[in-house]
């Protein structure tokens, strides 16, 4: 079950690298290392002014994804047979975008779940498959819909959100009461030194035949710590954040949808083999071979054998 801690914990440090958010349509511009700052206290207007609610359209392969079903020949190159067992991800830093370039921060409900926390300086909402796969649950308990309330205005053109977490709530002990709901799941846990799991999209490629687990776990690495159980006081070399912007058309402006598929992130990779003394599939560390084709198609830049492969368009939103 999703824990629920106080929702009014503070967090005092303010990260710098929101990219502003105004709704959505199809086509989304990457907006990674942006200079644009989203400031809640002076974002023109009254933030309780108009009620905004984003919805994400969950697919794998183009299917409808439900947790344990087997999706034949769909995934992977060459496709192969795919049983989903995880699917869920964190958002953070939502915000809306004037066609001026100025920002105004979406500033999120406490709808009493547990899946949405607000503080003065960031946001973070826990979507897809929430308490895991693995509940016994006939129907898994699912969120799909970020809502909040934004400052009303006649010339957005953009929203924006990070997949991921911002630094300063990501390495807060998952452990400790006042660590604020959802960041206070071990399941989306990494480490006390890498923070987060950003993405947990688990599955087992070939499950009538190999049976190869081939799980896509996204977190920060390079985290200067003393040992893995101490929080860094720095930011990773490679948080390995990404921000999304998506372009908006009249009448959306408080409605906007957005689709994300993983299988499109997994369209070059051979999910039905793992190189020996990996991870099974790819979690973000450095040099696996599986993660080669698939960092860069995240939007993030990967380092294999000293190599630096550069990050690409990233294709899970579309």
């Amino acid at each position: 079950m999703i824990k629920r801690s106080n929702g009014n914990a503070r967090i005092a440090t303010r990260m710098a690298t929101l990219c502003a958010v105004a709704g959505l349509t199809v086509m989304l511009s990457a907006c990674s290392d942006s200079d644009d700052n989203v400031d809640p206290a002076n974002d023109g207007g009254d933030v309780s002014g108009e009620s905004i609610a984003i919805t994400f359209e969950p697919r794998l392969a183009g299917q409808q994804p439900a947790c344990g079903d087997t999706y034949t020949a769909s995934v992977g190159n060459p496709a192969t047979d795919y049983k989903m067992n995880e699917y869920r991800w964190y958002a953070s830093d939502f915000h809306l975008r004037h066609a001026d370039g100025s920002t105004a921060a979406i500033m999120l409900s406490d709808r009493g779940d547990g899946l949405q926390y607000q503080d003065e300086a960031h946001n973070v909402a826990l979507l897809g498959f929430v308490e895991g796969c693995d509940t016994g649950a006939e129907e898994p308990a699912t969120n799909f819909v970020v809502d909040g309330t934004v400052a009303a205005a006649e010339d957005y053109t953009e929203m924006c959100f990070t997949l991921g977490v911002p630094f300063a709530l990501n390495h807060l002990d998952v452990t400790d009461a006042a660590t604020p709901s959802p960041l206070n799941l071990p399941s989306m846990n990494w480490n006390w030194s890498g923070g987060r799991k950003f993405i947990r999209f688990d599955g087992v490629a070939d499950p009538a035949g190999a049976a190869q687990p081939f799980n896509l776990h996204l977190g920060s690495t390079g985290c200067d710590t003393a040992d893995a159980t101490a929080a860094p006081t720095s930011e990773c070399s490679m948080p390995n954040t990404y921000q999304y912007c998506v372009a908006l058309t009249a009448g959306s402006e408080y409605t906007p949808s957005i689709g994300l598929d993983p299988a499109r992130v997994l369209e070059e990779t051979d999910i039905r083999v793992n190189t020996a003394g990996t991870a099974a599939g790819c979690m973000a560390f450095p040099n696996d071979p599986e993660c080669a084709r698939i960092m860069p198609k995240l939007g993030l830049d990967y380092m294999l054998n000293e190599e630096l492969l550069p990050a690409e368009t990233s294709v899970l939103f579309q």
